[in-house]
């Protein structure tokens, strides 16, 4: 049996344009359709960051191990997905566009006692076939009633003692 993690926080969805930001949260919620699973919450409205546009939502996710190994392998997954149903329109796009989302989340791996926080992005230039993952922010705890409580895995310390 796998051991699965459980994560959860916020997606911000970087890109020049509106539009590129709505397009580019369309394919990534393509994720819910893969073995470990990312689940996208409706995306607020895009707003201009100065640079472009982003918006953000919140995610759920399982990851095999660690959860942020899904988020390294997102850009890949997303042009094999492209690739396979023949989309070479939306795969060519994805890959003209300069863009950027960054992951805010905690991860729960209970089988292999890892609970950690980290702010990770994926970054990508126009016209590369490969995108970038970059750790912003890692910060590990210790697996105890009161961080499991604290990080918002269990409501109460009761709870995450019974479990």
């Amino acid at each position: 049996m796998a051991n699965i993690s459980d994560a959860y926080g916020t997606a911000t969805f970087a890109a020049p344009t509106s539009d590129d930001v709505t397009w580019l949260y369309s394919l990534f919620d393509s994720a819910k359709r893969w073995a470990y699973s990312t689940f996208f919450e409706e995306l607020c409205i895009p707003y201009s960051n100065g640079e472009g546009y982003e918006a953000y939502c919140s995610f759920s996710g399982e990851g095999r191990w660690a959860y942020d190994s899904n988020i390294q392998d997102m850009f890949e997954g997303i042009c094999y997905w492209l690739n396979e149903r023949k989309r070479t329109e939306d795969l060519d796009r994805l890959k003209a566009l300069r863009f950027r989302v960054t992951f805010d989340f905690d991860d729960y791996e209970p089988g292999c006692d890892v609970l950690y926080h980290m702010v990770g992005a994926i970054s990508h230039n126009e016209g590369s076939d490969t995108a970038g993952f970059t750790v912003l922010e890692d910060q590990n705890y210790d697996v105890t009633p009161e961080n499991l409580v604290n990080l918002g895995y269990y409501e109460t310390i009761e709870d995450a003692m019974q479990d």
